[in-house]
């Protein structure tokens, strides 16, 4: 009896210490941490458009990120020659403790720019004095400044690959434009939306 009851103690505390290995291995292979990530979205390539980001870790639950955009306004009815360029920042405030993991939400600053290259016709005449429609090209391009708030969920796998999704609203409160006949400021109060499905990877 007094050895059966010895194998049952100690088999007792060899499972023990085993789970409490297994935890504290688990706890630190969870608590992994990265200092910075580049992801990019998924969800502008579908109408030829690209999204990369940049995120570094300022402390735990803090990070700043900067983003580049370039896409083309999508429209079902005809092939726009606009082409947009942006840049975002974005303040993370996270939900928890690990860096660059979890629920966080976002304030963010953007500047967008829109290259709109559009044509008109001006009456200009030969050497013969015949006046007739010349097409002219003209360039307008169009500064936007923009404020916003974002909120969204990444994660972050021991291997370093990134995952995260978000969506967020913002607003456009002043813009410039600067064309061939005009250079105006003025407010604007256009509205931002952002949506995003990121992979990418972690350092």
């Amino acid at each position: 009896m007094k050895y059966k009851l010895l194998i049952i103690v100690t088999a007792a505390l060899c499972i023990g210490n085993f789970a409490q290995a297994q935890s504290v291995t688990k706890k630190t292979v969870k608590n992994k941490e990265f200092e910075n990530a580049v992801h990019v979205n998924l969800l502008p390539m579908l109408f030829e458009s690209y999204n990369i980001f940049y995120d570094c870790s300022i402390k735990k639950n803090f990070s700043i990120q900067l983003g580049y955009n370039y896409y083309k306004p999508f429209n079902f009815w005809s092939n726009t020659s606009q082409r947009n360029n942006s840049l975002t920042l974005d303040f993370k405030i996270y939900f928890e403790d690990d860096k660059l993991q979890g629920f966080y939400i976002a304030p963010y600053l953007k500047y967008l720019n829109k290259n709109d290259p559009k044509g008109y016709y001006s009456l200009d005449s030969n050497i013969n004095g015949i006046i007739y429609p010349v097409y002219k090209a003209q360039s307008e391009s169009v500064h936007l400044f923009g404020i916003g708030l974002i909120a969204g969920y990444q994660k972050i796998f021991n291997s370093g690959i990134y995952l995260g999704e978000f969506i967020g609203f913002g607003k456009y409160v002043a813009y410039t434009i600067e064309s061939l006949h005009k250079s105006e400021n003025n407010y604007d109060g256009e509205l931002d939306f952002r949506l995003g499905v990121n992979v990418g990877f972690a350092f």
